[in-house]
């Protein structure tokens, strides 16, 4: 049996309380409804007659309900963009501070912390650590360039009158951006060679491990780095020296954080070979494509020496 919800008086099946709370709910339901019914006949007018004034302005244009339709989908579609532009700033900031937290921590203990960061092998984090490691390398090239395109002018002004074209200048935006591609293409040789060696010797090693390795040497030479950029306007073998001095921690970097992964009387046999692997073909790619940097100008002149030598 039904009870009144607002009398408690027993109802029967289908029954309705003629009490004074459930006529006046009822009343004011139907007052509602009447008051939303009124408001849909209303907006309803309101859009033909915006139709019809549109249609006799306008001719065949937008009429009030498109426009209203237009206008909501491109707040939609604002609303998404910037909800996904959010996303991705907060998810960059995130990459960003946890790159940075990592990057103290293994400063602060290589051992631990680089044998925590080897055994999460968080991909994320080391390319970010080894992008930042070749950006920093082609501001290096850049400001190489640059000594050395002012360099040579001294030279030059002092013997001759004679004033460089820019043939026979090095291009900074090519010291810049070559620089960077092969501090990406030595990176990734690294990563493979440590994973061959790693495997070699049946480490516990996969291409994120040798990634996050890798990524530890960008962490140890990138302050060195930095300070090579900054030295190298006040004495140049000094700050060339600087720049590449963060090696030498790397490898000690390197062997604290793989002896969580590899047995410690083959480490150093392991960083030994890679280290030496690497050097070898580090300098076969550099001597073949140096001439990347060689100006235009000199190119042409070595070319006529080469013409001139085939006739004397």
């Amino acid at each position: 049996m039904a009870f009144c919800k607002y009398c408690g008086k027993p109802l029967e099946e289908g029954e309705v309380c003629s009490c004074a709370g459930n006529v006046a709910a009822q009343q004011a339901a139907a007052n509602a409804a009447q008051q939303m019914n009124n408001q849909y006949a209303n907006a309803a007018q309101n859009n033909m007659n915006m139709n019809m004034n549109g249609q006799q302005m306008n001719g065949p244009q937008m009429n009030g309900q498109q426009m209203n339709s237009w206008q909501q989908n491109s707040q939609f579609n604002a609303q998404q963009m910037q909800q996904k532009a959010n996303e991705y700033m907060q998810q960059g900031m995130e990459v960003a501070g946890n790159t940075w937290k990592n990057l103290l921590e293994i400063f602060k203990a290589p051992a631990e912390a680089g044998r925590r960061y080897v055994a999460k092998a968080d991909m994320v984090v080391s390319i970010v650590l080894i992008a930042l490691q070749a950006v920093i390398a082609g501001i290096f090239g850049l400001i190489c360039a640059f000594k050395v395109n002012s360099a040579f002018s001294s030279v030059l002004s002092l013997l001759s009158t004679y004033s460089l074209g820019k043939g026979y200048n090095i291009s900074l935006v090519k010291g810049f951006f070559i620089t960077l591609l092969f501090s990406l293409i030595f990176s990734a040789i690294f990563a493979l060679i440590f994973f061959a060696a790693g495997k070699s010797v049946k480490a516990e090693m996969n291409f994120n491990k040798a990634l996050a390795i890798t990524s530890i040497r960008s962490a140890a030479v990138i302050p060195f780095m930095l300070a090579g950029c900054v030295l190298i306007w006040i004495n140049v073998p000094l700050g060339i020296g600087i720049f590449y001095l963060g090696n030498v921690l790397a490898i000690c970097y390197i062997y604290a954080s793989m002896t969580g992964i590899c047995e410690e009387n083959k480490l150093s046999y392991v960083i030994a070979a890679a280290v030496i692997v690497f050097l070898i073909v580090t300098i076969i790619i550099m001597s073949k494509a140096v001439g990347i940097y060689v100006p235009s100008g000199f190119k042409s002149l070595s070319g006529l020496s080469s013409m001139k030598s085939m006739f004397y």
